[in-house]
């Protein structure tokens, strides 16, 4: 395997690391969206779990009162870590092919110039 296709694959597999990371990797959320307060942070739900199963992400325990902000908030940061993660599993799958491809194109190349 030539440096250009150990290269793209081994990209492509960072790649994919990100994209779990970013799957499955709770956001939180502030409680409050005041500029000069600052409240707890509300741990979402995954990303996946927002996105797949259009999860609600209300906070647990004592309903607080902006409830349902905060769950907003969390289904605009589980989408935005979602599409994050579909991002990186295309752009791995492209690397992952094209180093593929090099490398098969390399050696097959490599065979000609060799001769039987």
């Amino acid at each position: 395997m030539t440096k250009l296709a150990l290269g793209l694959v081994t990209a492509a597999c960072v790649l994919a690391i990100a994209a779990l990371v970013f799957a499955f990797n709770n956001p939180e959320v502030a409680g409050s969206v005041d500029p000069g307060r600052t409240g707890p942070t509300y741990q979402c739900l995954a990303p996946w779990d927002t996105v797949l199963n259009k999860a609600d992400n209300f906070p647990g325990g004592e309903p607080p009162s902006d409830g349902e902000a905060i769950a907003a908030r969390c289904r605009a940061a589980g989408r935005a870590s979602f599409h994050r993660a579909v991002a990186c599993w295309v752009a791995s799958g492209v690397l992952l092919l094209t180093g593929l491809g090099v490398a098969l194109k390399r050696g097959h190349t490599a065979q000609i110039h060799k001769g039987p």
